[in-house]
């Protein structure tokens, strides 16, 4: 029988799942309230806490919680619910320090707004949970807020669509001069139906002659003003077969429904009738909005008049004159891959009337035309106006200004069924590229570039990078698009089965965008994949446990890939993600499954290390807490936490900073919703929560002045106050003791093979004893439980060794070996410590007696 002593180099490697024989050397069989550190091994977990009051009633898991990390100094939770106030949902804003600054929403100062009407937006039915159906983003001051049941409407009001063509504004024909000049013959002809019988088709030619030109070969007889008006009065006599008096403009007369405007005279003088210099232009209309037929021509081949009715081939067949808001459809370029457009004339002068003058053409939409999404259908907005002021209020999403349906459709989370009933809502937001972006169904929907609330075309005439972009996923699948999250450069896109890429190069633009399919790993769509550092991490389920994977992308190939990081846990963690967060700078992530009630007070750690391309750590571990976490998020290295306790919801935090201390102290005094205090003259401390019966509350002495940190004071809990004798006026920490557990996995005598080492099943495997390091260490103990024999407790204490400064903590370094005397299988040996002082384990060693009948080669 030989005596070898073998070796665990580290105890950070975290929970393991796996067969013992499979496991690496470090990972343990349970982890509970211990935290792997680089830096310091294994150690106990940092404490919460506690930081103020939420709300004086009790959340519940359904909840939708959402940090508002602004900057250094202001700093928010969002708190949506619908349960603590019967058919009523309600919106709070809380800062999150410790202090109880008063925040301000929509002009009320109580953090709060309601919502209790189905018709309202962020209205969530009690049989729904609002974490299951709202999705919030922040980009700057601005949390937009989703409702993903909402089917996204349009405004049908006729205030909130263009203009009918039948409008006295657009059915309305401009005939102009384009040329004045003499001898010349100028036509209009008009087919109309009879306003008193629709069957009865009028036609009516009206024609002018200009007259020829004096013998100086000048005069104002081919000035354009004056053929202009000829031609209409031409016209009205035509209309009504009668002939106008002479040298006044005659308007008095019936047009058979006809409107025709007059021309503005400049320059006249008694007997010089011919001295006309009006705009060479006039419009014609129905008074009843029918539309009519009319045609112009002339004998210089088309050059000496012009018409603008409905449509024209070219921006440049309209006149330079025209009443304001004149409008009319352009046809598109051919040789300039132009679409059709809409136009409407405004004035130099900004006059508002129907008189003609000079200005300009600009882009407008088209003719009865739906141009505005419904507000209280869409993502509301969520402003912090200043610190601690907030409005809650819908946005003020940009209407059409230019094309139609088929040259500037609405963005594509807009749709009508076959009913034409909304049957599209948006699934999730994101921010990309200085782009505003929607998922719905399996389409990505990005606002204009710069402009987050516009989603439609600025132009149609020309396809510009600026504008919105609105793509689908092509896959074979089914796909129905449930996250995005930008990732170096580009865009990835998570669907329940599929994840995509959203690319566009260094601009992303209409024309450069693309999405390809890259993997297709399954994905649970109820929680947004968090992104931490060069990688993705996101849930998918397993049954009734669920898994995580961890996602990047190959810097050299371009390849997409992904790696479940619980491979070696897949019984671990529960099924039905509540929450996730992470930290770049303490190498974290954070999770948390709301499968059960009680299971809310667990949250499952990942700590992971990467050197270069070797991830050196991959631990899995579980923290568990006297409360129900409802939400988390990591603001720098502390990591917030929402809980509810005790028929009230508090904020707590946990410092995850490495090597973090008290002040004035070298370690931290272990407490969960630990607060700071002062014993009273009286004796008394009250807590500003009520702990739970089976809470055990301690108070240990706080670092001030003359008093030590780290002794423990008696004191005795009735409600949430604490009574302390013989300690007046002591500066204490109170909380809830919670204890540190670490469970071996079975020491396996192994030999080697190869250049490896692998388990040896021919010899008898007996422990004698083990020896555990640690550092920095105050109070632990080592249960060693035999099969089918009683636990054996070998207590460390740093007070036995003696080493340590009267009035001080003592704090030891160096090793603890205790005895084992047990088959090394089914024996459980477990490191715990159920103090508040601290623990920190780097390494531990086995003696055992070996009896070998063979020896490998």
């Amino acid at each position: 029988m030989s005596l070898i002593n073998t070796s665990l180099p580290n105890l950070v490697q975290g929970v393991s799942q796996q067969p013992d024989t499979l496991k690496f050397d470090g990972q343990g069989k349970e982890q509970i309230n211990a935290l792997s550190s680089v830096a310091d091994g294994l150690k106990k977990r940092p404490n919460s806490r506690y930081v103020k009051q939420l709300i004086a009633d009790e959340l519940d898991d359904g909840a939708f919680v959402h940090f508002i990390n602004r900057d250094k100094n202001e700093k928010y939770v969002l708190i949506i619910d619908n349960t603590i106030t019967n058919d009523t949902t309600t919106v709070r804003v809380y800062e999150i320090s410790s202090s109880n600054s008063v925040i301000t929403l929509n002009d009320v100062q109580s953090g709060s707004s309601t919502f209790t009407s189905t018709n309202d937006y962020l209205f969530v039915p009690a049989n729904t949970k609002p974490k299951d159906v709202l999705k919030a983003l922040t980009v700057g001051d601005t949390t937009f807020i989703l409702n993903t049941t909402k089917k996204v409407t349009r405004k049908t009001a006729a205030a909130d669509k263009s203009k009918p063509f039948s409008d006295a504004d657009n059915n309305k024909a401009l005939v102009f001069v384009k040329q004045g000049d003499f001898h010349t013959n100028y036509i209009i002809e008009i087919e109309y139906a009879n306003p008193n019988n629709s069957n009865n088709i009028k036609t009516v030619k009206a024609v002018f002659t200009s007259q020829e030109a004096e013998s100086t070969g000048k005069g104002p007889k081919a000035r354009g003003g004056l053929i202009a008006h000829n031609i209409k009065e031409n016209l009205k006599t035509a209309i009504n077969n009668t002939t106008p008096p002479p040298n006044t403009e005659s308007g008095d007369v019936a047009l058979d429904g006809f409107t025709i405007s007059d021309i503005e005279l400049y320059g006249v003088t008694a007997g010089d009738a011919g001295d006309r210099y009006g705009y060479p232009a006039f419009s014609i209309s129905r008074t009843d909005g029918v539309e009519f037929k009319i045609k112009v021509s002339d004998s210089k081949g088309g050059t000496a008049l012009g018409l603008a009715y409905k449509e024209v081939d070219s921006i440049s067949d309209l006149p330079k004159s025209a009443p304001n808001n004149f409008r009319i459809k352009v046809r598109g370029s051919v040789e300039d891959n132009e679409d059709d457009f809409f136009v409407k004339f405004e004035t130099n002068d900004g006059t508002t009337s129907s008189d003609f003058s000079d200005g300009g053409f600009i882009e407008d939409v088209g003719f009865d035309e739906f141009i505005t999404l419904d507000e209280n259908t869409l993502p509301f907005k969520l402003v912090n106006n200043s610190p601690n002021n907030f409005d809650l209020n819908p946005c003020n999403w940009k209407t059409k200004q230019v094309g139609d349906n088929d040259t500037n459709p609405f963005p594509s989370f807009f749709n009508l069924d076959t009913n034409s009933n909304p049957d599209r809502s948006i699934s999730n937001l994101f921010f990309f590229k200085n782009r505003l972006g929607f998922l719905s169904e399996g389409s990505v929907i990005l606002s204009e570039a710069g402009e987050y609330f516009n989603f439609f075309r600025t132009t149609v005439r020309s396809l510009i990078d600026s504008d919105p972009i609105d793509v689908n996923v092509a896959s074979k699948k089914v796909t129905k698009l449930k996250s995005a999250v930008a990732f170096q450069e580009n865009l990835i896109l998570f669907g329940e089965r599929g994840q995509f890429v959203l690319r566009g190069g260094e601009l992303l633009t209409p024309k450069t965008v693309s999405i390809t399919p890259v993997t297709n790993f399954e994905t649970d769509t109820s929680t947004t994949p968090l992104e931490l550092g060069s990688y993705i991490y996101f849930p998918f389920t397993r049954g009734s446990f669920s898994g995580i994977r961890e996602f990047t992308v190959n810097a050299s190939t371009d390849i997409y890939d992904s790696v479940e990081i619980t491979a070696h846990v897949p019984q671990y963690i529960p099924s039905s993600v509540l929450d996730i967060a992470g930290s770049t700078s303490e190498n974290l992530i954070c999770l948390v499954s709301n499968n059960t009630a009680d299971e809310t007070k667990n949250m499952y750690i990942y700590k992971y290390y990467w050197q270069g391309n070797e991830k050196l750590l991959s631990s899995w571990s579980k923290f568990t807490f006297p409360f129900n976490i409802r939400g988390i998020e990591f603001v720098e290295s502390d990591l917030f936490i929402v809980a509810a306790k005790n028929n009230k919801t508090e904020l707590l935090k946990i410092p995850m900073e490495e090597k973090l201390t008290d002040i004035n102290t070298t370690f931290t005094t272990y407490l969960d919703m630990r607060v700071e205090d002062t014993v009273s003259s009286t004796g008394q401390i009250t807590l500003p929560y009520t702990p739970d019966s089976s809470d055990e509350v301690q108070v240990y002495s706080r670092e001030s002045g003359d008093t030590k940190a780290g002794a423990k004071i008696p004191a005795s809990l009735n409600g949430n106050v604490l009574t302390i004798s013989g300690h007046n006026l002591m500066p204490v920490w109170v909380g809830i003791k919670y204890e540190m557990s670490y469970t071996f996995s079975e020491q396996l005598f192994k030999q080697r093979a190869n250049r490896n080492k692998s388990p040896s099943g021919y010899q008898r495997h007996f422990l004698k004893g083990g020896t555990l390091f640690f550092d920095d260490s105050s109070s632990f103990r080592v249960e060693v439980t035999p099969k089918a024999r009683k636990t054996y407790k070998n207590v460390f204490s740093s007070t036995i060794i003696g080493a340590t400064t009267i009035g001080t903590l003592p704090i030891e370094s160096g090793s603890f070996s205790f005895p084992i005397m047990s088959s090394a299988k089914d024996t459980m040996i477990k490191i715990v410590n159920d103090s508040a002082l601290p623990a920190n384990f780097q390494s531990a060693e086995f003696e055992s007696f070996i009896h070998s009948r063979s020896k490998r080669v």
